[in-house]
């Protein structure tokens, strides 16, 4: 089920609720409030109607996925009741992960680093320079 209304006052910005599984909230400036309908049907066969919005960012989200993915397997957090402290965590593990998305994109090799072996290499590298011997 989706709910669409053009905010008041703003005729290019579409507010989007669209419950499936759950629910999900959406602003775009580029979409209008249209459905589309899709090439499956529900369990009576019926068949299903989408927001274009939620199919034009279904189709386009591997990106995030893949962040969000990779960000969670090997993830720096720590249980805090301080914000900064998780906000900080959360930054710096975003980063690791979009170093090692850029790494690999740009390694050739043979055998490149996994994202685990990144994470350690890179955290080697950074405390290389601060190791007393």
């Amino acid at each position: 089920m989706a709910t669409e209304t053009p905010s008041s006052g703003r005729e290019n910005i579409v507010a989007i609720k669209w419950e499936d599984k759950r629910e999900v909230y959406m602003l775009s400036s580029k979409h209008r409030p249209t459905m589309t309908v899709t090439n499956k049907v529900d369990r009576v066969s019926n068949p299903v109607v989408k927001s274009t919005c939620i199919m034009d960012y279904n189709k386009h989200m591997g990106g995030v996925d893949t962040n969000d993915q990779l960000g969670n397997d090997y993830s720096f957090s720590r249980r805090t009741l301080k914000w900064w402290v998780k906000l900080f965590f959360y930054m710096f593990n975003l980063a690791v992960t979009n170093a090692y998305l850029i790494y690999k994109k740009n390694n050739n090799a043979q055998h490149p680093l996994d994202h685990f072996n990144f994470g350690n290499k890179l955290g080697h590298e950074l405390i290389k320079s601060h190791v007393v011997a």
